[in-house]
């Protein structure tokens, strides 16, 4: 008769253990997966978004990857000058002020 009690309760560990296992792992995965879901916003059309923080613009994608504008008038003016093949050069880091 212990024996289906033994069994019960070795299943009961495991079963902790496996809750426990799953909780350190959301734990990880929330913690590495946080910054890079902070940062999913929708593009638009030219692979572009606004900065929430700072009202700056900056792209993801098109002509104008990875670089930023203060404002969408910058990033279209920009945007402009890199369709008719006067593309300024490339600014990382520092928003352009044009």
């Amino acid at each position: 008769m212990n024996q289906p009690h033994t069994n019960a309760k070795a299943r009961s560990s495991i079963s902790v253990a496996a809750r426990k296992s799953s909780a350190l792992l959301a734990l990880a995965l929330a913690i590495v997966m946080g910054p890079a879901a902070a940062h999913k916003l929708t593009v638009d059309k030219n692979g572009c978004h606004q900065e929430t923080k700072s009202g700056q613009f900056h792209c993801h994608e098109g002509p104008l990857k990875g670089r930023s504008f203060a404002d969408r008038r910058a990033m279209n003016a920009a945007l402009v000058a890199a369709r008719l093949g006067q593309k300024k050069p490339e600014k990382k880091g520092k928003p352009d002020n044009n």
